[in-house]
């Protein structure tokens, strides 16, 4: 069943990469995201925000390594945030995660992308990889 977090329950679950993050639901509304899109991805926000407090990431942190480290997280996640057990969340919060990267850089938090980046379902292949011994340079040949 799913749960809502209220904007105060959220900020104490996050600490202080959540308030990092305080504008981007505002920010998807005027890039023209539902309602519905705005709150999945803000939930996968808080999934992100969390993982990360835990970790001692800060919002300044957050990258493209961070990032995959996240969504390696996913298939054995224990947070309890909303669904754990999830396909459709799991794949929502990977796409939560990559709008929390864009957003951090688009408000100058998170420093601006090396010279490579990678698509999402590739991050998340890499991730794939790593966790059977496979590092990021033997995949890119």
């Amino acid at each position: 069943m799913a749960r809502h977090y209220s904007h105060a329950e959220e900020h104490r679950l996050t600490g202080a990469f959540g308030s990092a993050l305080d504008g981007m639901p505002s920010a998807l509304r005027e890039i023209g995201y539902t309602r519905r899109s705005r709150y999945a991805l803000r939930v996968g926000g808080v999934h992100v925000a969390v993982w990360c407090e835990r970790r001692g990431i800060a919002a300044e942190q957050f990258d493209e390594a961070v990032l995959t480290r996240f969504v390696s997280h996913l298939r054995r996640c224990r947070c309890g945030i909303l669904q754990p057990d999830s396909e459709h969340q799991r794949r929502r919060d990977v796409r939560a995660a990559g709008h929390v990267l864009r957003y951090l850089r688009s408000q100058g938090v998170a420093a601006r992308a090396a010279a490579r980046r990678w698509p999402p379902l590739v991050v998340e292949y890499l991730a794939w990889l790593s966790e059977r011994g496979i590092k990021e340079p033997t995949a890119a040949g």
